[in-house]
């Protein structure tokens, strides 16, 4: 209810816009588990890209969308091993490490107005476009893996795949209740 010009004015009523009409919170339990969910899918974007070998060749090199490493020991060296998979492999690669970024940012942007108190639908929307462009380069990518010999899915692919997850869960349940027309 709004008050102003001495009567009550109920924004949701038959006289208004019902596209001024929105949900302006999430219950509680509901609200603190989405944020915490939101928080780690883009802690696992994160990881997923920066640290994550997605693929371990003989426990020799890591190969990730940044990039890749040869490790001895101790000590890990970027090598520019992956670059011969062909320019396909490359700006799959590219593409899903932009769109985990991406995904990141909005993900977290979601979560602050959640913890807000508000509960955005453009936001929403646009964590659901932000998972689904990260789902189809990682699938690109991981589909256009030339195929080593010796090699074996890695951390950073159960990370990516993991946050995708969660946030497909924590969108989910932030859904907000259908406007009632009057």
């Amino acid at each position: 209810m709004i008050s102003g010009f001495g009567r009550e004015i109920n924004p949701c009523g038959a006289n208004f816009a019902t596209f001024l009409c929105i949900q302006t919170s999430v219950n509680g339990p509901r609200r603190w588990t989405s944020i915490s969910l939101l928080v780690a899918a883009a802690g696992g974007f994160a990881l997923s890209v920066a640290g994550g070998a997605w693929w371990t060749v003989d426990a020799a090199f890591d190969i990730g969308p940044l990039g890749a490493r040869q490790c001895s020991g101790d000590d890990c060296v970027p090598t520019p091993f992956w670059l011969d998979a062909g320019p396909r492999f490359e700006r799959a690669a590219t593409a899903t490490a932009a769109a985990a970024g991406v995904a990141m940012v909005v993900l977290l942007a979601f979560a602050g107005a959640l913890a807000a108190g508000r509960a955005p639908r453009l936001l929403r929307r646009m964590a659901m476009v932000a998972l689904a462009t990260a789902a189809a380069a990682a699938t690109l990518w991981l589909v256009s893996f030339p195929g080593l010999p010796g090699a074996e899915l890695g951390r950073g692919a159960m990370l990516y795949a993991g946050a995708i997850a969660a946030a497909i869960v924590a969108v989910a349940i932030t859904k907000p209740a259908p406007v009632a027309s009057g």
